[in-house]
């Protein structure tokens, strides 16, 4: 069998000739491989439609080449909830899951350190027009003084949605495992100079909106080289870290988009914690870039595929009335 470009083709186009017969037939390239992929005759892969995979080039530029091959594969495969009856194909599959292994839920570290945390109502609400014209980020947050009750409130604020999708009924039974928001997002915290509270790495628990003392320290340097080297850790009085434990985002999505809407989930919940920070005219650092190893090294985590680090937020105190 031989393959060429013929005049005039689209890029990535190819033409499909039996040796020693007078048949061919003209298909795209992709629709080639995908073919190839799955096991299926190239006389299948004929088709009009005109596929350029040109953006692969791309790929390549970006030292994705590995992934291709793997995306590829993925593109034929048929999802199960097909049709109008998707509540009780729904199910079905979860009962499937559920039938071979449990639904994973958050599991918090066994500690006698814990912060319980001052609850007060929260009083600072804005419209929300006004809110998004305040937001701003910076790379260096300024150094304002952060109390305990201040950082109480932002985290009760940033978590409210969170905490709701986290009852117990939800948790435990897997035919509510797509009823979710960030489900395997963990909040933790690297408290490097709040008034009320000492300096260290902490998991927040959402269970009574508590603080759990992991590792006692100024961790300021850590931080920054753990951030690549970005510099808010050195100026921010808290940075908040959003850390995905992947086996419950892996047990509910379970396709070749799972990455995509983990980092969906993240924007989403990281969202609320920069509407409390702009109600506060609290300027943060926000960056998703971060050594993954070292970081869950820093938060007691082990450093392997286990845990991803989603997202960082660091910042100081708001600015307080009259204050220059």
């Amino acid at each position: 069998m031989r393959f060429r470009a013929w005049p005039g083709a689209i890029a990535g186009s190819v033409e499909i000739r039996n040796i020693g017969a007078s048949r061919s037939f003209k298909a795209d390239s992709l629709s080639v491989a995908r073919h190839v992929s799955t096991g299926g005759t190239l006389n299948g892969a004929r088709t009009d439609s005109e596929v350029d995979l040109g953006e692969f080039e791309k790929w390549d530029e970006y030292g994705w080449s590995d992934a291709i091959p793997f995306y590829i594969s993925t593109l034929d495969l048929e999802y199960s909830d097909v049709g109008n009856d998707f509540r009780n194909q729904h199910a079905e599959v979860l009962s499937t899951y559920a039938n071979s292994s449990p639904l994973p839920s958050e599991r918090y570290p066994m500690s006698i350190d814990k912060v319980q945390l001052p609850k007060s109502p929260n009083k600072l609400v804005a419209p929300d027009g006004e809110v998004l014209r305040r937001r701003r980020t910076t790379l260096v947050p300024d150094r304002t003084p952060l109390h305990l009750n201040d950082l109480a409130e932002i985290l009760s604020e940033a978590t409210k949605r969170l905490v709701a999708f986290r009852t117990p009924s939800l948790a435990s039974d897997p035919l509510n495992a797509m009823v979710n928001f960030g489900p395997s997002l963990d909040v933790y915290c690297a408290v490097y100079e709040v008034t009320g509270l000492e300096a260290g790495i902490y998991r927040y628990d959402l269970r009574d909106s508590s603080l759990i003392l992991l590792s006692r320290g100024n961790f300021r340097e850590e931080m920054r080289i753990a951030l690549v080297g970005q510099p808010a850790p050195i100026t921010a009085a808290v940075t908040v870290l959003y850390v995905s434990e992947i086996h419950r985002h892996q047990w509910r999505y379970r396709h070749a988009r799972a990455l995509r809407g983990l980092w969906i989930d993240g924007a989403k919940v990281v969202n609320h914690l920069l509407w409390s920070l702009s109600r506060r005219d609290i300027t943060p650092h926000m960056s998703p870039a971060v050594n993954d190893s070292l970081t869950c090294e820093i938060m007691g985590l082990d450093p392997d595929l286990d845990n991803e680090v989603v997202y960082t937020v660091s910042f100081g105190g708001p600015k307080r009335s009259g204050a220059a």
